[in-house]
């Protein structure tokens, strides 16, 4: 994902991994890979 994201960058308006990390997440839960959201938690803290 990230080599296809550097190949298309300056193509994009938005320059920042929100698109990049959405389309892994989504890839690994087509796979069948778990994914769990803990923000609700405060697990993960993010900036």
């Amino acid at each position: 994902m990230y080599a296809r994201y550097l190949n298309v960058s300056e193509r994009l308006v938005h320059h920042g991994d929100e698109a990049f990390v959405s389309a892994a997440l989504s890839a690994l839960s087509d796979e069948g890979q778990v994914v769990i959201e803990v923000g609700a938690y405060q697990a993960v803290g993010r900036h």
